[in-house]
């Protein structure tokens, strides 16, 4: 499961009230402690858990939140899976030692 902070924002409302919506419906829920603003320009923070890794979108800031795996975790994930894992905080390759050490040096 992927975890990302998203900030959708712009100046079109339609676009705007689309956007939130469509992330709302995939279970996107308002960052506690903050207000949307519903003023041109548009702004509103949201957490949403994805299973899939979210493509970057116009007027959406994505800012992934690293999963914690220990090595023992990353060792027993499917090489499919561990790219994915690896992919989400900008890490890619093609050794599973080198991901690992990797992963594990930037989120320690």
């Amino acid at each position: 499961m992927f975890k990302y902070k998203l900030i959708l924002g712009g100046i079109n409302p339609v676009k705007f009230i689309e956007m939130l919506v469509d992330f709302a419906s995939k279970g996107a829920k308002p960052v506690e402690g903050t207000f949307p603003k519903l003023t041109i320009p548009y702004r509103v923070e949201l957490f949403i858990d994805s299973e899939e890794l979210i493509d970057p979108i116009p007027e959406c800031t994505i800012i992934p939140i690293p999963t914690k795996y220990t090595r023992e975790e990353l060792e027993s994930l499917e090489w499919e899976v561990l790219k994915k894992v690896c992919k989400h905080i900008g890490l890619t390759g093609r050794d599973r030692e080198q991901l690992t050490r990797k992963y594990l040096q930037m989120t320690t």
